[in-house]
């Protein structure tokens, strides 16, 4: 039995960075090894006791192997002021770079499994990551501006692309039968009026106009139980489409992932400017329409080869209720099987975990 300690995302309590602890975490417990995630937020921790990983959230004194797993984080967010991304890249430093420095030259082994990567601006960050990632014993990143990007900075070992280990949700029996619904469920959600307001709003406005011509319900959610940004957004949309005299929604709020798959898993379609609704959703064999605030989704759906489920921020109204009416209509049904090679290149991100756990 082997200590394993998993480094993710694990400081914030949103949906994509709890399913991807989750689906790490459980291969850890499954093997008979011991998992420690020690950075976890408050949160998520209660989530991985609920799964009965109690020793989860301590410190491990003794670390046989480290694995860096899905999450952006060897990257730096998009649209920031001077200020605000040295403290990105303070952040990144302290959470996944500095604590993880003493395992490394002590050699114990370690992989880097699904992550996003790139642009890193500040030379110092960049100098780090790329030790990090030639010194590994794997490394897989989640699309090719990843590898490109760190091949760019330096690295020079081997770099496997395969996509995001979220895709292949269908594959790990959490979700059950979707819901019959009587009429189609569109998903609607917006974590933030903030960012490229205009189309959010043509796209609220579309849909209120087609609610006067079909029969659908919406639903709103959001998928991170610890912003109360989304909220606050949620709230300003519930009073928007009340105004609009819309009543055919209800809005729930981010509890738990499993529950927020069974969401997704009942919901015809989806809106939605984030990117792991987007991409379970795609893995659910859902047709998305994703509002791009940042690069990783664009990279994403073009990794698919459906660019055109990207929305340009500059689309008029009438594009976006002709786009909606196709959906109600189910003119754009997707084939079932339209992803499934990708889905399984999604599942060797955890063959690959697995292997090696076991070379450990």
């Amino acid at each position: 039995m082997k200590n394993i300690l998993l480094c993710g995302a694990h400081r914030t309590n949103n949906f994509g960075d709890t399913l991807l602890a989750y689906l790490y975490g459980k291969r850890v417990i499954d093997s008979n090894n011991n998992l420690f995630m020690p950075h976890a937020c408050s949160e998520l921790n209660k989530q991985l006791i609920n799964c009965n990983w109690q020793n989860a959230g301590k410190k491990c004194s003794q670390v046989d192997a480290l694995v860096y797993h899905g999450g952006g984080f060897f990257s730096e967010p998009a649209n920031l002021n001077t200020k605000r991304m040295i403290k990105a890249h303070c952040r990144l430093f302290s959470w996944y770079i500095t604590p993880f420095l003493r395992l490394i030259r002590n050699k114990v082994p370690y992989a880097i499994i699904g992550v996003g990567a790139g642009p890193i601006s500040l030379k110092i960050t960049r100098k780090a990551v790329t030790y990090i990632f030639n010194n590994a014993h794997t490394v897989v990143v989640r699309d090719n501006e990843s590898a490109e990007y760190m091949k760019t900075y330096g690295v020079t070992r081997p770099i496997l692309v395969l996509p995001d280990a979220a895709l292949s949700i269908q594959k790990h029996n959490i979700i059950k039968d979707k819901s019959n619904n009587d009429i189609p469920v569109i998903g609607l959600h917006i974590a933030t009026l903030n960012i490229n307001p205009e189309i959010k709003y043509r796209i609220l406005d579309s849909i209120c106009e087609l609610a006067k011509q079909y029969q659908f319900r919406i639903t709103l959610f959001t998928d991170d139980a610890d912003a109360n940004s989304q909220r606050r957004t949620q709230k300003k949309i519930i009073s928007y489409l009340t105004e609009k005299q819309i009543s055919n929604f209800s809005a729930i709020q981010y509890s738990d992932m499993k529950d927020m798959l069974q969401t997704l898993n009942d919901l015809s379609w989806v809106i939605t400017d984030k990117l792991h609704v987007g991409i379970c959703s795609s893995g659910l064999g859902k047709r998305v329409v994703s509002i791009p605030n940042h690069h990783k989704t664009q990279r994403f759906y073009n990794q698919l080869g459906v660019s055109e489920w990207l929305l340009d921020h500059n689309t008029d109204k009438r594009k976006l209720t002709s786009l909606f009416s196709e959906l109600l209509n189910e003119k754009q049904e997707l084939n079932p099987n339209i992803f499934d090679n990708y889905i399984e290149q999604a599942y060797r991100n955890f063959e690959i975990f697995d292997d090696f756990l076991k070379s450990i």
